[in-house]
């Protein structure tokens, strides 16, 4: 990690740990510094796919004070390395839904108004299983898969005991240097957990190929074609914590 990155790491948790508090408590709850794993740092690829849906369908799905700014579901692949060769990377994939910052119950002037995203739904495998299943979320037992070649085709799965999902996308363009502030929130029943910070990778859009299988993704009502990017080199400055529910 260079020298500019640590500061500006130091800078943003300064922020956060002046900044984040629950919306009805005057405490500022407690950082979780060892639920946080080193990979979640990247170098990672993230598969992102997004599909018109109804956004009453959205609310109903989040089903919590947190409401639907968009009418689009996306479904991210996350595959992040390990510099150490005996430790395997982590592989998961989530269900994200754009949210109004005023249903969130954090604060974090370090992430801009429309930055903030729920995630209802988290399927993972093995050791990822594990790691994430130990910072609080709740994990759903699956397969997972995100693959890429030299010509630019990416594919990804995601097998369960209620059904599979498969994914095979090509380049359709350029990719770009992009830098983001965006946080993740789930809302569990002891815990509202929130994984956020600046992130940069090199962004190219796709044109998906080949889709198969939504079952996984019924609940949510999707319609038409999905508009998919690849992230490679996707490089965050995350930070993690988890507040219990009064």
């Amino acid at each position: 990690m260079t020298a500019k990155r640590t500061l500006r790491r130091e800078a943003l948790l300064t922020v956060a740990i002046g900044t984040l508090c629950l919306a009805a408590c005057e405490t500022t709850p407690e950082r979780d510094d060892n639920s946080l794993d080193s990979r979640f740092a990247g170098p990672c690829e993230r598969l992102m796919l997004a599909w018109p849906a109804e956004a009453a369908t959205l609310d109903a799905a989040l089903g919590n004070s947190l409401h639907s700014r968009g009418d689009d579901v996306e479904l991210h692949f996350v595959r992040c390395a390990s510099t150490n060769r005996r430790q395997q990377p982590l592989v998961y994939a989530y269900v994200a839904i754009a949210v109004h910052e005023e249903g969130v119950p954090v604060v974090v002037t370090s992430v801009p108004d429309d930055g903030w995203w729920a995630m209802p739904t988290l399927w993972a495998d093995g050791s990822t299983g594990e790691v994430l299943s130990a910072m609080g979320y709740a994990v759903e037992s699956a397969g997972i898969a995100l693959e890429m070649d030299g010509d630019g085709r990416v594919s990804a799965t995601i097998e369960t005991a209620e059904g599979r999902l498969r994914i095979a996308a090509a380049a359709a363009g350029d990719s770009a240097e992009v830098t983001e502030d965006r946080a993740l929130i789930t809302d569990g029943a002891l815990a509202t957990a929130a994984f956020f910070g600046s992130e940069s990778s090199r962004r190219q859009p796709l044109r998906v190929v080949d889709e198969g299988a939504r079952t996984l993704l019924s609940d949510f009502g999707l319609a038409g074609p999905p508009d998919a990017t690849l992230d490679r080199d996707l490089v965050s400055e995350r930070i993690y914590w988890r507040l219990p529910k009064q």
